[in-house]
């Protein structure tokens, strides 16, 4: 289920029922179905299952724009990626500068080396874990929508 405003997709127990209608069959009294109508936990929109023609162009649009905002998630991750990869690179070749050559070999840390190693090193784990994350979490919410707009387009879609 997806909401027509701000395109967030939402699970069923992740919000409260707004209402139920009831809607009857023009071709029979008796048949009633019954259509619940759910509220966006983001934005407040409203959301129910039959999507009218103006509503499926407004997720359509909606979706685009989340799979540019996936694109941009997924350059994000890389660049973090790439720059977290250099700085630890950069931070051991410090690390190899931290060994004292007229003391045996033993490691100095009172050296300026080893603060600069600490730094680079430290900076550059966190720099690869937030661009391992932002890079799933874009390629996920790619896949999401680059089928949503599939279904739209196919009209195969169904809230």
């Amino acid at each position: 289920m997806f909401c027509t405003n701000c395109g967030k997709e939402i699970k069923e127990r992740e919000v409260k029922k707004e209402k139920q209608k009831v809607v009857k069959d023009s071709n029979f009294d008796s048949n009633k179905q019954v259509e619940i109508v759910f509220k966006c936990p983001t934005c407040g929109e409203l959301i129910h299952s039959n999507l009218s023609k103006e509503e499926m162009k407004s997720l359509n649009q909606v979706a685009h724009s989340k799979i540019h905002k996936a694109r941009y998630d997924v350059n994000a991750g890389l660049c973090g990626l790439v720059i977290g990869l250099i700085l630890i690179v950069i931070g051991l070749l410090f690390f190899v500068l931290c060994f004292d050559i007229n003391n045996n070999r033993q490691l100095d840390v009172n050296r300026t080396e080893f603060y600069v190693f600490c730094v680079l090193f430290s900076v550059g784990v966190v720099l690869l874990t937030y661009g391992v994350i932002r890079f799933i979490i874009g390629l996920k919410d790619k896949r999401t929508y680059t089928s949503l707009v599939r279904h739209l387009q196919n009209e195969t879609f169904v809230q």
